[in-house]
């Protein structure tokens, strides 16, 4: 949510220093399609909204994928490639295909994700928290190595994160339905010498 407030508020900026007027939606919209080469001719109001609706799935997503790859990068302190971000603003799902995360120097990736699938309850509005009425994840792929005793190719990730100030209290939660879909756990006994597989692993939780 925070990511998709600073590039609309990036893009409102932009637009506004072009002479566009933010107190028009519709003209709004128009004048950021067209600065984007698509074409827009004048029709009805319900027509107008489904034409919003359908440019913020459109553009919103392109516009997203730098920020969200740079951000999760720099709070990984890893380097985080996306192939495709999906955005639906009629059901409030959203999608990421082809998630990596890279491991440090030439390690192989710690993380990859073919598909993930979530969808946002409107109730987080007025209840003030993250309720996600469902979560798919596909074909995750995780390479974990342990490097010695307590130390894990991902243990500077942790220490990262457990290093960061507190915000304040934490952000609340909810969610009703997981499904995970044929998962790969790669594990690294470097100081034994031994390493260790999970294939084909399935999870479905409904809550």
């Amino acid at each position: 949510v925070e990511l998709a407030r600073q590039v609309a508020a990036e893009l409102h900026a932009r637009l506004v220093a072009s002479g566009a007027d933010p107190w028009s939606p519709y003209d709004f919209a128009v004048a950021e399609a067209k600065r984007r080469g698509i074409d827009v001719e004048p029709t009805a109001v319900g027509a107008a909204v489904l034409f919003v609706l359908a440019l913020s799935a459109a553009i919103l997503p392109i516009a997203l994928r730098g920020t969200v790859e740079r951000s999760l990068g720099e709070e990984l302190g890893r380097t985080v490639h996306i192939e495709r971000l999906g955005f639906n603003p009629l059901s409030l799902s959203a999608s990421i295909e082809g998630l990596r995360v890279d491991g440090r120097g030439k390690e192989a990736p710690l993380l990859e994700v073919a598909s993930l699938r979530a969808r946002l309850s409107p109730s987080s509005l007025w209840r003030r928290a993250v309720i996600i009425p469902a979560l798919k994840i596909e074909k995750p792929r995780l390479n974990v190595v342990r490097l010695a005793a307590n130390r894990y190719n991902f243990s500077d990730i942790v220490d990262k994160l457990r290093a960061k100030p507190s915000s304040g209290a934490p952000t609340r939660f909810a969610l009703h339905n997981f499904e995970l879909i044929d998962g790969f756990i790669a594990f690294d006994d470097k100081p034994l010498a031994q390493r260790h597989k999970v294939e084909a692993l399935r999870i479905g939780i409904p809550v």
